[in-house]
């Protein structure tokens, strides 16, 4: 009789880490159902700022909708997602930075850039350093079984 191979569960700290990417990707998604309206009925804003304010959230909405594959596919243990991930909160702490720093030299307090540089080194450092993180990624698939 055929048993197909049992998947291990995933680890807590990968559960954990793919709820905060999806709770950043639904975060943002709120974000951008919230403002987009607001800035299209605000009449401050030419059309050709208007549009291209619009054609940037739509490509941070795609953005987002792909953070929740990610984290879904994460949370399976797919090794892809968690490379890409590790890439992009390793892109996104430098952009952190560079948001850290017109807010410190004008001497207030740093929102967008700790909203930023927080959240990614969390996941980077919860995606790379626990051994049961590596292992649950990393785990060689399971082999078929033999009739």
């Amino acid at each position: 009789m055929y048993e197909a191979p049992v998947r291990p569960a995933a680890p807590m700290v990968v559960k954990i880490a793919a709820g905060v990417v999806a709770a950043l990707a639904v975060v943002n998604l709120f974000r951008i159902g919230v403002q987009v309206p607001l800035t299209l009925a605000d009449d401050k804003w030419s059309s050709g700022a208007k549009s291209a304010f619009l054609v940037l959230n739509v490509i941070a909405a795609l953005f987002s909708i792909f953070m929740l594959v990610l984290a879904q596919a994460l949370w399976r243990g797919r090794m892809w997602a968690w490379v890409t991930l590790i890439v992009l909160v390793s892109l996104a702490i430098p952009v952190g930075a560079i948001f850290l720093l017109p807010q410190l030299i004008a001497g207030e307090f740093p929102w967008v850039g700790l909203a930023i540089v927080v959240p990614s080194l969390g996941l980077l450092l919860a995606l790379t350093v626990p051994p049961s993180a590596r292992r649950y990624i990393l785990r060689k698939p399971a082999q078929p079984v033999a009739y």
